[in-house]
């Protein structure tokens, strides 16, 4: 969707659109099954039984989890990117690009250069669990899981509720917590 153009491609096994020069919106909706979203900063697939979407050349693209056991895949570009993890959602940004996974059960980020990635995590209202260790952090749930691998930086917040805890004293990155971590 932009300004001028909007297309809504229904029953289909497979879709592919490819953005203009303008700045372009993709939204992915998911299955009920197990679904699985990869989103780079220049392209997005969600991949589920029986169907393929894919977004080339998007600005922004945003998958939505409908149940099931859904994967989410989030790649970093090579200029300096920002992360946010929460349960409910979790994104990826940068200059050019803002990725995005709503309602998905596992998310991964992946760094692989030498630019700077700074990362907000926050917990759910229930019992969750901070656990960094060299280059990766973990967050997880009764009914979720974030990861990062590569990250210069993490902000930890423990602000909805739930008892709370973090290890983070292995990492070889910073980490920040904030609020009422154990």
């Amino acid at each position: 969707y932009n300004a001028t153009h909007r297309a809504r491609a229904t029953g289909f096994d497979s879709v592919t659109a490819i953005g203009s020069a303008g700045f372009d919106n993709a939204t992915f909706i998911g299955s009920a099954g197990n679904d699985r979203y990869v989103a780079r900063p220049t392209n997005a697939f969600l991949r589920g039984e029986g169907f393929l979407l894919y977004a080339v050349q998007f600005n922004r693209v945003t998958a939505k989890g409908m149940g099931g056991v859904d994967h989410a895949l989030l790649v970093g570009s090579a200029e300096d990117n920002r992360f946010f993890g929460s349960k409910p959602e979790s994104y990826l940004f940068g200059s050019t690009f803002f990725n995005s996974a709503e309602g998905f059960r596992y998310t991964s980020l992946r760094f692989n250069n030498d630019a700077l990635y700074i990362g907000t995590f926050v917990d759910s209202s229930g019992n969750d669990t901070l656990f960094a260790k060299g280059t990766k952090v973990t967050l997880y749930g009764d009914d979720y899981l974030i990861e990062a691998i590569g990250l210069d930086v993490a902000n930890a917040k423990s602000e909805n509720g739930g008892i709370d805890e973090a290890f983070a004293n292995l990492a070889s990155f910073e980490v920040n917590l904030f609020g009422d971590w154990n």
